[in-house]
């Protein structure tokens, strides 16, 4: 039982990648692009030199708004009675969910700040910091798979269920006779060569619907080094080395039956490898008028130094990459009664695998502060090409509590629908 469904997960598996799987879909193109989008809301709440050391530290969760059903509809999928019905229920489960995509997202950070110095007249803040970052996307589509590919392989797997003493030509014969689109080639192809109907051989078919799936987990540790030059010049430079493992699948009806109604799999597929890796930023503050400052920032992040360990021989090739990840922001920053700020923004960033377009955002956040910034309340919207996204934070003291929502302005993207993202941010520091 085990062996065969092992079978026809290398079926699937190889027949779909074989044709890059998806129609108009890249997700690792979306993967890298919602992420660096989230990072946009860390970028805007900066950890400083504060001490962030004291659990849950400064932790945020990210999460579409049905994932949760879709992960229990997947189970439940997959707890039903006999292999045919297994099959009919993931059907039913991804043809529920075309055409969706979902994210999740779980980011931890501990910050320790180390004494202050100049050199000259800069002023240097560093601080050693650790953390973990944990995402995934997935999006359920159509799927393709080719032909040729598609008949060696099954050509394999029959060869090793086919009754003893059946010859390469009759299933030759046979496979070049099925209809490989019809639901009913399965049964056709058993009943032609004798193979008992039992065999789960008997009730597969060749997917129409699929999800692509990326997860990734990235553990970083390093020095952050943040200075300023008599208030006008300001930035950060970051080193540190990170141990990165990125998992990417085709989930079908049959590997999500192989995998117990799980997106991932983990198995052998780990590739962990670790990086140094460097973060730079540089920014210009110059007053326009009175209590008006404009700001642009130019930043580099996860540029990557050098490799520290490679991955394991046995393990499938990084999907993700190490390509850094460029932005430029600007702010203008205007203060009212020594309390209330206003701070309209813009800003870009870029990645490989996706459009200058695609990074570019707009907004402004509101915030009022009292007790030398300890106590206070910021809203904020930011426009983006898919979604509008508002944060409310509250700061009390020694802490800070963050939500935001990204409510989609676009139907879809790439036949892909938008839905919303919620994001909740805690941080304790002193």
């Amino acid at each position: 039982m085990q062996k065969i469904k092992f079978q026809l997960f290398l079926f699937f598996l190889i027949v779909l990648s074989a044709n890059g799987v998806v129609n108009n879909y890249n997700v690792v193109s979306r993967f890298k692009l919602q992420q660096d989008r989230l990072k946009n809301q860390h970028m805007l709440r900066p950890i400083g030199h504060d001490w962030v050391i004291i659990p849950p530290f400064d932790l945020t969760l990210t999460v579409n708004k049905d994932l949760l059903d879709i992960i229990k509809d997947a189970k439940d999928a997959t707890e039903q009675t006999g292999y045919a019905n297994q099959v009919s229920a993931a059907n039913t489960f991804l043809n529920k969910y075309i055409n969706s995509e979902q994210i999740v997202e779980l980011r931890d950070m501990i910050n320790i700040p180390i004494f202050s110095f100049n050199m000259g007249d800069v002023k240097v803040k560093p601080s050693l910091r650790m953390g973990v970052d944990l995402g995934a996307l997935f999006g359920i589509h159509s799927v393709n798979f080719d032909l040729t590919t598609a008949k060696a392989v099954l050509k394999k797997v029959t060869l090793e269920n086919a009754p003893a003493g059946t010859t390469e030509a009759a299933i030759d014969a046979v496979i070049n006779s099925l209809n490989l689109s019809s639901p009913t080639f399965a049964s056709t192809l058993c009943t032609s060569l004798g193979i008992p109907s039992t065999n789960n051989l008997c009730s597969m078919q060749i997917p129409t619907i699929g999800a692509s799936l990326l997860a990734k987990v990235d553990a970083k540790a390093g020095i952050d080094f943040e200075f300023e030059v008599e208030e006008s010049f300001f930035g950060n430079l970051n080193l540190y080395g990170v141990h990165r493992t990125d998992v990417y699948q085709v989930v079908t009806p049959d590997t999500l039956i192989l995998q117990g109604g799980k997106f991932v799999d983990i198995g052998n597929t780990q590739n962990s490898e670790i990086y140094a890796m460097t973060d730079v930023s540089l920014g210009v503050k110059q007053n326009i008028m009175p209590d008006h400052d404009i700001q642009i920032v130019a930043s580099a992040e996860e540029i990557k130094l050098t490799t520290l360990k490679e991955r394991d021989a046995n393990t499938l090739a990084p999907t993700y990459g190490t390509d850094p990840l460029l932005r430029l922001h600007s702010t203008l920053l205007t203060e009212y009664f020594g309390f209330l700020k206003f701070a309209p923004m813009v800003g870009v960033h870029k990645r490989k695998d996706y459009d200058l377009s695609d990074g570019m955002y707009a907004g402004a956040e509101l915030s009022a502060y009292v007790f030398g910034n300890r106590l206070g309340l910021l809203g904020r919207l930011i426009f983006d090409k898919e979604h509008i996204t508002s944060t409310v934070r509250t700061k009390f003291w020694l802490m800070h509590l963050e939500y935001m929502l990204k409510s989609p302005h676009k139907s879809d993207i790439d036949g892909i629908k938008t839905s919303a993202i919620h994001s909740l941010n805690f941080r304790i520091f002193f």
